[in-house]
């Protein structure tokens, strides 16, 4: 038996066959691993995974549990933008006073990096 040229680096014979098998998947040109996750580079917010030798790609959908959110670059999702302090939510640049100190004042603010702080 002449077995067809495979293109994949990875192969494997399965129990009773005599010719090999790509073990893994291609997408756009790249090999992946069985069992690999990854995301798309051409689509934004796509995820994709190897599974019994066939990628599977979907849509990633966002769910942000907050009241405020910032668009960060690199990130697909938003991220919160809350400060929370005794279980109430602030917003950012929303300023209050934690005590009965007229002094103290906090401040929520947001970070470049989507990071929330409390000043």
């Amino acid at each position: 038996v002449e077995c067809p040229p495979l293109s994949c680096g990875q192969q494997v014979t399965n129990a009773g066959s005599c010719c090999p098998q790509c073990r893994g998947c291609m997408y756009n040109g790249k090999e992946y691993q069985e069992g690999a996750t990854w995301f798309a580079p051409t689509i934004p917010c796509m995820t994709c995974m190897c599974a019994g030798g066939v990628t599977t790609c979907a849509e990633i959908h966002c769910i942000a549990p907050c009241v405020n959110q910032i668009h960060v670059s690199g990130e697909c999702c938003p991220l919160c933008a809350d400060c929370i302090y005794n279980n109430r939510v602030y917003g950012p640049g929303e300023s209050f006073q934690p005590t009965n100190d007229p002094c103290e004042i906090c401040t929520c603010e947001v970070m470049v990096d989507g990071v929330q702080h409390l000043s």
